[in-house]
């Protein structure tokens, strides 16, 4: 019970413990209650109810108590006379009596391994035991709030994010969800905190596991020598069975030597295994193990970030340490109020930052609205308010030391400020009848893409200047024929041109012919046509020609336009 019970405080796991077990070849002793070896000890495979009898029952600490288990009339099943049995507390213990028989373990150990199975149980009130989720805090979190445990909530995308949330009362009251935090910040700022309080013991850490690991070597070794103790007693036995046999009883005498060859041969595979354990974990470290060690203690954030550490292992490590984290989110805001319970009694309080969905969630959200004003005011352009944003530590949403352009942009047009650009403020390089293109789409009503039509059709000139920024020649002139050309009705260059190609004689349809403005038309056309047309004629002579890459809705304008030409 010593060498079994051990493994249990050092793993902080029933299965971890029966893993254990089972990798180094441990069998446990169990009595035969049936068969041809009734009453006797055998020693079996240790599987998960014998070893969870064995580490609860309070007689292998040296105690005797009755009353454990009672029966309960209501849940017994009739025929059944093995039924209704129950689990009580030990205040209810009938009979509890310590130091009664040899102990292979202390009391304090024996409620040491009580309390980490009550405390591995996966309740809402217990921690749970480690696993191997990326959530380092599960079971540490408490809300803020409502004083509840905090769940971990793993995200279903590629992103393998987690949150902390508190959700118990939205099951239980139907109420919203309490609170929830980002399990990265949290995990990041709390690994920190532990990493600086374990930096000026990395010396008695070094030497403390040492010590661990020398003692775990000496504790296998003597189960090993244990069972090459039990396979010797039993090869002997088989050998005196075999010399006291008398030579008549030939059958019985063949039998023995059977026996007797397996449990030599039992002993020969067992021998064998302990050498290889032997050269693979000797019991006493030597200096290159000692100095590994020592450099890996000395250097807990390598330790702590190598890739032979798992994540079951930085859990342990942080549950010797703490003993609960309490959360409270400060409001909507990206402020989150940590106060950490360390082991021992001790608490401190921080304050972390977390990312927000929305720039309005932001604490200091007034303060930048004020400081976005008076840049504004100032006359400063979005570069200069990006730059001057960050030279004063002004953070975004989600924690970027700059505001990129866009965002400060749209930022601005939310508030209901205008923000002139920087080309209205650069006129040096403009020659006379230039504009900014920006300027240009202001003045006009336009936007920037019919512009660049205008550019491509031929119907401006246009240049690019040393930043690459449009600068476009327009004279006044050129203003008053775009401006024409602006408000002129949509589909007017398409059906002058379906009229220019309907000037061809055509023999199946009626002729066309020139009216008083020198525009082709049919010779029966409604007054609202002709008048029309007349109009696009009109056009045509003060308005320049358009470009080849006219628009295909330009002719399907036309064709609405004039129904009885289509």
């Amino acid at each position: 019970m010593r060498r079994t019970g051990a493994p249990s405080i050092d793993f902080r796991a029933h299965f971890q413990t029966l893993r254990f077990l089972i990798e180094q070849g441990i069998k446990l002793p169990i009595r035969a209650t049936s068969g041809p070896t009734q009453g006797e000890i055998e020693w079996r495979r240790p599987c998960r109810v014998s070893l969870q009898y064995l580490l609860k029952n309070p007689i292998y600490a040296g105690a005797y108590v009755f009353g454990r288990r009672p029966i309960d009339p209501r849940r017994k099943i009739p025929g059944r006379p093995g039924t209704g049995h129950t689990t009580v507390s030990p205040e209810k213990w009938k009979v509890f009596l310590r130091d009664r028989y040899p102990a292979y373990i202390t009391w304090d150990q024996h409620q040491a391994i009580l309390d980490r199975i009550q405390a591995n149980r996966n309740v809402c009130k217990e921690v749970g035991a480690p696993r191997r989720g990326a959530a380092l805090l599960a079971g540490l979190m408490t809300c803020g709030r409502c004083h509840l445990r905090m769940r971990v909530c793993y995200r279903r995308d590629a992103s393998g994010g987690y949150d902390y949330v508190c959700d118990r009362m939205v099951s239980e009251r139907a109420e919203p969800v309490c609170q929830r935090v980002a399990g990265h910040v949290l995990d990041d700022f709390i690994v920190q905190q532990v990493l600086k309080a374990l930096e000026p013991a990395s010396l008695d850490l070094s030497l403390h596991a040492a010590e661990n690991i020398e003692r775990q070597r000496t504790d296998l070794d003597l189960l090993w020598q244990k069972r090459l103790e039990r396979v010797r007693f039993e090869a002997g036995r088989a050998e005196r069975h075999y010399l006291r046999i008398e030579p008549e009883n030939r059958l019985v005498a063949r039998e023995l030597a059977r026996q007797w060859d397996q449990k030599l041969a039992a002993q020969r595979s067992l021998q064998e295994e302990y050498d290889r354990f032997q050269r693979t974990q000797p019991r006493i470290l030597t200096a290159e193990e000692r100095e590994t060690i020592r450099s890996l203690a000395a250097d807990i954030p390598a330790l702590w970030a190598s890739s032979a550490t798992t994540n079951s292992d930085r859990k342990e490590i942080l549950r010797q340490v703490l003993d609960c984290i309490v959360v409270e989110v400060v409001g909507r805001t990206e402020k989150v109020r940590l106060r950490i319970e360390w082991a021992g009694g001790t608490h401190t309080e921080h304050e972390v930052r977390r990312n927000v969905v929305r720039t309005e969630d932001l604490s200091y959200w007034p303060q930048l609205v004020e400081r976005l004003r008076e840049m504004v005011a100032q006359g400063l352009v979005v570069e200069q308010i990006v730059e001057t944003l960050a030279a004063e530590g002004w953070r975004t949403s989600t924690g970027a030391d700059r505001f990129r352009p866009a965002h400060l942009q749209l930022l601005l047009k939310r508030l209901g400020l205008r923000l002139r650009h920087r080309m209205d403020f650069d006129p040096s390089v403009l020659a006379p009848d230039e504009w900014w293109m920006t300027t240009l789409a202001r003045e006009l009503g336009v936007c920037r893409v019919t512009i660049f039509h205008w550019i491509h059709d031929g119907w401006v000139r246009a240049r690019r200047s040393m930043d690459g920024r449009w600068v476009v020649h327009a004279d006044e002139e050129t203003l008053s024929r775009l401006r024409i050309y602006r408000g002129a009705p949509h589909g007017r260059h398409a059906r002058r041109r379906y009229l220019q190609e309907r000037s061809v004689p055509n023999p199946t349809e009626e002729p066309i012919a020139p009216n008083g403005n020198g525009v082709l038309m049919p010779r029966k056309m409604t007054k609202a046509s002709e008048q029309a047309v007349r109009s696009v004629g009109t056009e045509a002579e003060s308005g320049p020609r358009p470009g080849p890459s006219a628009r295909s809705a330009r002719s399907s304008s036309a064709l609405r336009a004039f129904p009885h030409c289509a």
